[in-house]
């Protein structure tokens, strides 16, 4: 069992989960099909925060502890749930917002909350796609998801549930203007979420090479990400 998994269930907790279940049984499936679409490298514990309020629970350490007690049925309907709600949440970030593969999302929680919403809601109305696009940005730039925390997890898990039954037209999130500091008192290194929120930006708007005048292909770049590609987005042009 790996680190994350051990972590994830602890060793008083292994055997008591349902027989014939064990936490990689929960998430292996989902990563496998993750990797597929680039975005495999997603933090097994964000999705087992998923699995757990696709179970009736939530997304804290404890709500992840009580799925010990669910029944291998029970455990089996909310990893079939997610493996869905994952699939359309990845989708929604390279078609939506220009994100190629798991390396450049700013913060992994936000892709818990991400796939809540497409949990919830099978298919987004025009204007719920354009909700969560500013949701999204909001909390990424705000830097909301640095410190994440179980009131937090509350609030949010609430929030999508809201905007979900039609009770809100956006998904509430207390978040903070950060103000134009945040580009230049933040060192840019390229794991750092800021670095990775002014990049997405950048190719989201179709940046072209000033060399050449021609569009640059931004998901192969991004994916690669290293010194090769690094200097397009320096000399981009929007």
């Amino acid at each position: 069992m790996s680190a994350s998994l051990s972590n994830a269930f602890p060793e008083d907790m292994i055997e008591p989960v349902p027989k014939g279940v064990s936490g990689a049984d929960l998430i292996t499936g989902i990563s496998d099909e993750l990797d597929a679409k680039l975005f495999g490298g997603i933090d097994r514990k964000a999705i087992l925060r998923s699995i757990s309020a696709a179970a009736g629970g939530g997304f804290s350490e404890a709500s992840i502890d009580g799925l010990r007690k669910h029944s291998p049925a029970e455990l089996e309907a909310a990893v079939s749930e997610t493996k869905a709600a994952y699939s359309r949440a990845v989708d929604f970030m390279a078609t939506e917002l220009h994100i190629p593969s798991d390396k450049q999302v700013p913060y992994v929680n936000q892709v818990v909350v991400l796939a809540e919403v497409f949990r919830l809601i099978k298919h987004l109305t025009p204007e719920q796609l354009a909700a969560v696009r500013t949701w999204f940005w909001r909390t990424a730039v705000a830097g909301y998801f640095g410190g994440w925390n179980t009131g937090n997890m509350g609030s949010d898990q609430k929030a999508v549930q809201s905007f979900a039954a039609g009770q809100s037209k956006q998904i509430a999130s207390v978040v903070q203007n950060p103000g134009p500091g945040i580009w230049t008192t933040q060192q840019f290194r390229s794991n750092a979420a800021h670095s990775k929120i002014l990049i997405l930006l950048l190719a989201f708007n179709r940046p072209t090479d000033l060399l050449t005048s021609q569009k640059i292909d931004t998901g192969d770049a991004l994916f690669h990400g290293n010194t090769k590609e690094f200097h397009h987005f320096s000399r981009a042009t929007i």
